[in-house]
């Protein structure tokens, strides 16, 4: 009897050459009208872009299918740095100032959300990281979370 041969393990990893900018908070107008600022805006589409460029097939997870997502940010160095602090902040010195996090992560998975994958309670596992690069940029690797290891439903 053949062995069986499980099927490989779909990963999808792609880079944004671009200084990481957190989702920022809707905006109301005067009349009760809630919007996206444009800078978020932009951001989120240059991320679906760069995504589109890697992929350029339209293929998301299947909706069934558990996902996990990392996030690495790649922080600038602030202008003015000394030639030896610069070095030191570029091996990856973790980055502990404004933008957040959650932030972070909210402009690329919104970004990302029905192209990538299809809805995004897929994502069963979500890591992120910031810190310091020579090149500030962001790096995104998405994959399918084995079924004996996904995200186990709640019994009724």
């Amino acid at each position: 009897m053949p062995e069986e041969i499980e099927a490989p393990i779909k990963v999808k990893e792609f880079t944004i050459d671009h200084v990481p900018i957190a989702k920022a908070r809707p905006r109301v107008t005067s009349t009760g009208h809630a919007y996206t600022p444009k800078r978020t805006l932009d951001y989120e589409r240059f991320v679906l872009s760069c995504y589109c460029l890697a992929y350029p097939e339209f293929d998301p997870f299947p909706e069934d299918m558990p996902i996990s997502v990392r996030i690495e940010c790649l922080m600038p160095i602030p202008k003015g740095t000394s030639k030896k602090k610069t070095a030191e902040l570029s091996k990856g010195v973790p980055h502990v100032k404004k933008p957040d996090l959650d932030n972070l992560a909210k402009s690329i998975l919104d970004a990302l959300n029905q192209w990538a994958w299809v809805d995004d309670s897929q994502i069963c596992e979500l890591s992120i990281s910031k810190r310091y690069g020579a090149e500030p940029k962001v790096i995104v690797r998405i994959t399918e979370i084995a079924e004996e290891d996904g995200c186990q439903e709640e019994a009724s």
